[in-house]
């Protein structure tokens, strides 16, 4: 489990990119990826979507429990092992419910 916020996924876009890029030959990906590591180990979210030309790789993930969006932070409960798998998230106020109902028991 971990804490997923902006900045938590901003810290990650280099490596990520660059491991969903690795085999590009586009120059603007190579680009980016320079642009990304320039930004040092914790970037500014709003510079990473600078960037990348979007807010895509910065968007903290909508809570599975409810099913909204717009969280600062979400909890991943399980991340998902391969592209086909998909990753539990929930915001607090779901994951506060589930503690409660783990309590109950």
């Amino acid at each position: 489990m971990k804490i997923i916020t902006r900045a938590t996924l901003a810290a990650e876009a280099a490596g990520l990119w660059a491991r969903q890029y690795r085999d590009s030959r586009q120059p603007d990906k190579f680009e980016k990826l320079n642009a990304l590591l320039q930004l040092g180990p914790s970037p500014d979210p709003d510079a990473v979507d600078s960037v990348v030309g979007n807010s895509s790789w910065t968007r903290v993930p909508k809570c599975d429990g409810c099913g909204t969006g717009g969280h600062p932070a979400i909890l991943l409960v399980k991340e998902g092992v391969d592209y086909e798998s998909d990753d539990f998230c929930l915001c607090k106020s779901c994951a506060e419910k589930a503690a409660e109902m783990m309590r109950a028991t």
